[in-house]
């Protein structure tokens, strides 16, 4: 190091001055807490009712047989078609005006991108990554099932995921 360098930093540190800091202590206060006795009424859990306890929580497996999880599959597949080909038909309608020349190609460019970005891929992560059934109870709430197509067993098993969507 140069030495005016050095001597610089030595004038510094001795014209440095460190505050010095006097901790002052603060009376604390400690509340007195009653001890509460609640007594909590547990109601019974049938087999019915811890069957469906996974609403609002965590989801817990149901046990669908295979058949079923089979034909679960189908419909999520039938009802996807449905919800993609009713958002189709909006996004023809701007091809429609395109061909008349009521919108640029510009334009019809920018509404199939905010398609594919928007509603498309909303559709396919709801029938890609959810549950068969939940996707299900979601078409048959949406209108894009009707009950007519699901048998009564696989209703009863999707009864009470379509209170989530209403």
């Amino acid at each position: 190091m140069h030495p005016v360098f050095a001597e610089a930093i030595k004038k510094e540190a001795v014209t440095e001055v460190t505050p010095q800091v006097t901790p002052q202590v603060t009376p604390q206060v400690t509340p007195q807490v009653t001890p509460q006795v609640t007594t909590e009424v547990t109601p019974e859990v049938t087999p019915e009712v811890k069957r469906f306890q996974h609403i609002g929580k965590k989801r817990k497996c149901i046990d669908i047989p295979k058949h079923q999880k089979k034909k679960l599959r189908e419909l999520a597949g039938i009802a996807n078609e449905r919800e993609l080909d009713q958002e189709m038909e909006k996004l023809f309608l701007h091809f429609e005006n395109w061909r008349s020349g009521k919108i640029s190609c510009f334009e019809l460019s920018d509404l199939i991108h905010k398609f594919h970005q928007g509603a498309s891929r909303e559709i396919w992560t709801t029938y890609a990554y959810g549950d068969s059934d939940t996707a299900v109870s979601r078409a048959l709430v949406f209108g894009f099932l009707k009950k007519e197509e699901i048998s009564e067993e696989l209703l009863e098993i999707l009864e009470p995921r379509t209170d989530l969507f209403r």
